[in-house]
């Protein structure tokens, strides 16, 4: 029988002691919970169609015209705000057009062909300089969101009573999002003002529908936005705090809206903090816990 060499023994117990610590690992490594979910193959390609999508649905008044080439002076005079600026990752797409004199208010006329459409900004008073607004959209599913449309007008130099217009449409994804630990077995909802119990859920058909709720809402993928606020009084907290327990009792992850009615701060413990939007999530957890809760703002 051949000796081994001690080089071939130490590769040996090499060999053994990894082994080993795979075999300890597995098990903790199938337990632990996947806190983070990357977004599905050909993301932003659905972020691109979706832009493209709201723009089309778009309609001016009558006798407004595309423009299918604008010239770089008007693309340069033709900016709007840089809304995407805070954003990671966004698809947009754009139109120029002309307006007749009589569509200064265009921008309003996109309200009603976008279900779920509403103002969140508007600038200009109608007077020679860039005016506009932007309609903010609903989420598109948990990957698709923030959306708006924007338009921005200014008179058309070169024809008298005419505007011309830059429409603007932008889809934020996300290019990652938390995920609530499998291990949630109860959510308790407390006021953010004063801690206060407001409901304990362990019945797993409402707990379902509470993480349900959680995540389906977009994530705010604002990198350094500053969102206007209405001013609340010092030392004020509006709205709500979820805690998300095991079935030990253990606290796995927390939720809390922020002092802005858009977000909601999503919390995983040993994990990561993200931002959700809001989006009418206090509405439908009042209804899965079947009482008022107080408002984000």
């Amino acid at each position: 029988m051949r000796r081994l060499t001690p080089a071939a023994l130490l590769a040996i117990a090499v060999v053994l002691l990894c082994g080993a610590v795979a075999a300890l690992a597995a098990p903790d490594a199938a337990r632990a919970p996947s806190t983070v979910l990357r977004a599905p193959a050909g993301t932003a390609a659905r972020a691109a169609t979706d832009a493209a999508a709201v723009l089309a649905r778009a309609r001016l008044a009558v006798g407004s015209t595309r423009i299918a080439t604008p010239s770089p002076q008007l693309v340069a005079a033709l900016h709007g705000p840089y809304f995407n600026q805070p954003f990671v990752t966004f698809a947009t797409a754009k139109q120029y057009w002309t307006l007749p004199s009589d569509a200064l208010g265009g921008p309003e006329l996109l309200a009603p062909r976008i279900p779920g459409a509403s103002v969140s900004v508007s600038w200009g008073d109608g007077s020679p300089t860039i005016t506009g607004v932007q309609w903010d959209l609903p989420p598109a599913g948990r990957w698709l969101g923030p959306r708006w449309l924007a338009i921005n007008a200014i008179p058309d130099p070169g024809a008298a009573g005419r505007w011309l217009a830059l429409l603007e449409a932008t889809v934020v994804w996300t290019p990652w999002r938390l995920e609530l630990p499998g291990s949630v077995r109860s959510v308790v909802v407390r006021r953010a003002q004063d801690g206060a119990v407001l409901a304990r859920l362990s019945d797993p058909a409402r707990v379902a529908r509470v993480l349900a709720a959680v995540g389906a809402l977009a994530v705010d993928d604002a990198i350094h936005a500053v969102y206007s606020c209405p001013s609340i009084s010092p030392g004020a907290r509006p709205g709500v705090e979820l805690s998300f327990r095991s079935a030990a009792g253990a606290l796995v992850a927390t939720a809390a809206t922020e002092s802005c009615r858009q977000t909601l701060s999503l919390h995983v413990r040993g994990g990561r903090t993200q931002q959700l939007v809001l989006d009418g999530f206090l509405g439908r957890l009042e209804a899965i816990v079947g009482r008022r809760l107080p408002a984000a703002l």
